[in-house]
């Protein structure tokens, strides 16, 4: 060694030997010295040039914990650029509540005899950033040399991201979990990957009977499966089909089927969410049935009350039209066979008796044309409107205008009177309660469907925003009658809030359709 000739050196020359001994310790200790900071300086150096293509960041300290390697990866993950950290130590890095925990993380690691190691449980670490934002991180760390000379490098990566989704993950998965849907999953062969307790208590399978099976044992021969088209890249939403539980009773379930692609948009499996709905079908088909039977009670009672008008009107008709003749007639020959004198006498007690006579005779008429029309079964519907239009606009009160075309083939009585009513129901609320002067109503049909329309050019009574419509007792009695013969009704405001009633029948559900 150089030590060794320099003590030879010193003994030709007559230096003291213990002298010559210490210079010599001397000399060796900074010739250890400088070959380790130009061994280092030289690992940095490859280092910093490898580090700089690293997608990861890459820290690198020294035994004093002072940072001599930081890549362009980590300044874009910390925010300072590398000639600000150089030669500061790592806790700049670090949240002051975890540096004492990271120095005791990397004192283990340099004392053992490890090359390289993951630094604590992934996300246990957090790293702060320039502007005092903390982030997770996980970290490695190797170290290089030995003793006091040993250097540790550590690359990070962001864990920001993937807690996140881990954390989505889970919350996901517990919404599987507790979901009371069945969900589940399959591959591409079409072996299920995934069942819920949903799935469980929907068919009574458990998950280990049909994990890595093929759920065929659900599908009714008659109900063929749609997973081959949604295989396809097909979606289903709420498509209604059957399923088999596991004691064999049939089920209606309500299902939403979505292929599951992966990176290259490649179909890899299915997801499916499916509901038992056999209960909420037989409800509504029972609610249908009642209806149905509603609406056959409903055009029952319209029969009979319609059959009631009938012989009231024929009662009236036969009767006190009968009686009401035979008083004026009374009156008439009582003027032709009294005296003068009597008749002057009489003149304004006949007078008057004559005028409520002409007053009765007029309303029992109004009265057997409200009980019923004989236009309507006479005439057809167009022509009973338009004579119950002319005998309001006989009031005074608004202008009554009925146009469109005679049904063909005409209605039914039953829907014809219905519609009548609705009519008479509406004309009477315009005159009543719309301070209008004209109310317009068209009949017509086309394409299989009859419509009523019936618009006044009065004013809506103001309602407070988003108020329905008042539905007072007529409106209901006009829904009622509509329902009964299996017509739509709806009333609404037009565009100057004048009232607009339509009633819409289909030819087709028309109960008993008679011949023109």
């Amino acid at each position: 060694m150089l030590s060794n000739a320099v003590l030879l050196a010193a003994l030709w020359l007559g230096v003291g030997a213990r002298a010559v001994v210490v210079a010599s310790t001397l000399l060796d200790i900074g010739v250890i010295v400088w070959l380790h900071r130009h061994l280092t300086s030289a690992y940095v150096e490859r280092m910093t040039a490898s580090a700089a293509a690293m997608m990861d960041a890459v820290v690198t300290v020294a035994p004093d914990r002072s940072i001599v390697l930081f890549n362009p990866a980590a300044e874009a993950m910390f925010g300072y650029a590398a000639r600000d950290v150089l030669g500061k130590s790592i806790e700049l890095l670090i949240p002051e509540r975890l540096r004492e925990r990271h120095r005791r993380h990397l004192e283990q690691f340099t004392s053992g005899g490890e090359a390289n190691r993951r630094l604590g449980r992934p996300g246990e670490f957090a790293a702060l950033r320039a502007n005092g934002e903390e982030f997770p991180i996980d970290a490695s760390v190797m170290q290089v040399g030995e003793g006091a000379g040993k250097l540790c490098t550590m690359i990070l990566r962001d864990a920001t991201r993937r807690l996140e989704e881990r954390v989505l993950a889970e919350r996901l998965a517990a919404i599987v979990e507790s979901s009371s849907d069945a969900i589940v999953a399959v591959d591409a062969q079409g072996r299920v990957t995934h069942w819920n307790p949903g799935a469980e208590r929907m068919t009574g399978y458990a998950a280990h009977e049909v994990l890595g099976r093929r759920p065929d044992m659900l599908y009714p021969p008659e109900h063929p499966s749609i997973a081959a088209r949604a295989m396809q890249g097909e979606r289903f939403v709420e498509h209604v089909s059957r399923r088999i539980r596991k004691d064999g009773a049939l089920i209606d379930v309500s299902q939403s089927m979505a292929p599951i692609h992966d990176e290259h948009g490649n179909v890899t499996g299915l997801s499916a969410v499916a509901r038992d709905i056999t209960a909420q079908l037989a409800v509504e088909k029972a609610r249908a049935d009642d209806i149905k039977r509603l609406q056959r009670l409903a055009r029952r009672l319209m029969r009979v009350e319609e059959d009631q008008k009938r012989l009231l009107g024929r009662e009236l008709h036969d009767q006190v039209g009968a009686n009401l003749a035979t008083l004026g007639l009374s009156l008439q020959l009582m003027r032709q066979q009294s005296d003068p004198a009597t008749i002057a006498s009489l003149s304004t007690r006949l007078e008057f008796c004559e005028d409520l006579l002409r007053q009765t005779t007029a309303a029992v008429r109004s009265l057997l044309g409200d009980l019923r029309p004989t236009a309507l079964d006479d005439l057809g519907l167009l022509a009973a409107l338009r004579q119950l239009a002319a005998a309001m606009a006989g009031t005074g009160v608004m202008r009554f205008i009925v146009e469109g075309d005679e049904p063909s083939p005409r209605l039914a009585p039953d829907a014809s009177i219905a519609l009548y009513r609705i009519a008479q129901e509406a004309f009477t609320n315009a005159a009543k309660h719309s301070g209008g002067s004209r109310v317009h109503a068209r009949l017509s049909q086309e394409a299989g469907h009859l419509s009523l329309v019936i618009r006044d050019d009065g004013r809506w009574v103001k309602q407070p925003e988003a108020a329905p419509l008042p539905a007072g007792l007529g409106l209901t009695t006009m829904r009622e009658r509509a329902q009964a013969i299996g017509a739509s009704l709806e009333v609404t405001t037009g565009a100057q809030s004048e009232t607009v009633v339509i009633a819409r029948l289909q030819r087709k559900h028309e109960p008993a359709m008679v011949p023109a």
